[in-house]
């Protein structure tokens, strides 16, 4: 689109950047043009590396697509390269006590193939309800305080901490949740527990763990600025264990 046109626009308008095209392919949220002398351009959404620039980064302004009319194809990329940058640099210092974190969690799905899990970055969230939300990726989670979604061979796990004042009572009452033990189920609406995910972009949905008797959270501190504990979750899917310490976003 021309600078200073609408998001949403009833009639044709050119693509900045874009000249000579012969065929164009319009999806729901990226797009295509070839040109006449060969080349192809793209531009919107590129969570999968869609528009083959050698990127993740979405695009407004069309870029060209590498390799078009190259007798080989690219090597292939993890997902990593050109993300360093996406998001917020973790800050570990200032920890209270009993905080502590581990770099990496012993973890394992039987979905995901994986073995550990680096932390790079853990941010925590406390609605108005009293439900807390930690989130653990290893990759640079926040962008002007907008958590990012994983991409490529990124990974995400999450962490819903609930406490219900009785949970055999017909109205839901909930209780803040706060330091102490925390048995895993994926019933949060009527359980007085934690609910854990893990998510990547190949599959676009959460690869839950299920209800595992022998298996708890730890908070072992909750405050204005960071919610901290350890897991300790095995069940049919894996594996997930260690400390973490999230920062409480603002």
């Amino acid at each position: 689109m021309q600078a200073g046109e609408p998001y949403n626009s009833k009639r044709p308008l050119a693509v900045a950047g874009v000249t000579g095209a012969v065929d164009i392919s319009v999806g729901y949220e990226h797009s295509y043009a070839a040109t006449e002398l060969g080349e192809v351009f793209c531009w919107g959404t590129n969570k999968y590396g869609e528009l083959g620039d050698g990127t993740l980064t979405d695009r407004a302004p069309p870029v060209k697509t590498l390799h078009v009319n190259s007798p080989e194809l690219p090597p292939a990329e993890n997902g990593f390269q050109g993300l360093a940058l996406l998001g917020d640099e973790q800050i570990w210092e200032g920890l209270p006590e009993p905080c502590r974190y581990a770099e990496t969690l012993d973890m394992e799905h039987s979905a995901l193939l994986r073995e550990s899990f680096q932390v790079e970055s853990a941010i925590a969230g406390i609605d108005s309800q009293g439900m807390i939300t930690v989130r653990l990726a290893n990759y640079p989670l926040l962008r002007e305080r907008r958590t990012i979604d994983p991409r490529g061979d990124q990974l995400m796990t999450i962490i819903y901490f609930i406490k219900i004042k009785d949970p055999e009572a017909e109205k839901e009452e909930r209780l803040p949740a706060d330091a102490g033990e925390y048995g895993i189920s994926t019933e949060t609406a009527r359980y007085t527990g934690a609910m854990s995910a893990v998510r990547n972009s190949h599959t676009s949905y959460e690869l839950r763990w299920g209800v595992a008797d022998d298996s708890n959270v730890v908070l072992s501190y909750v405050g204005d600025d960071w919610v901290c504990g350890t897991l300790n979750v095995t069940n049919k899917y894996g594996h997930m264990k260690g400390e973490f310490a999230a920062a409480v976003l603002k």
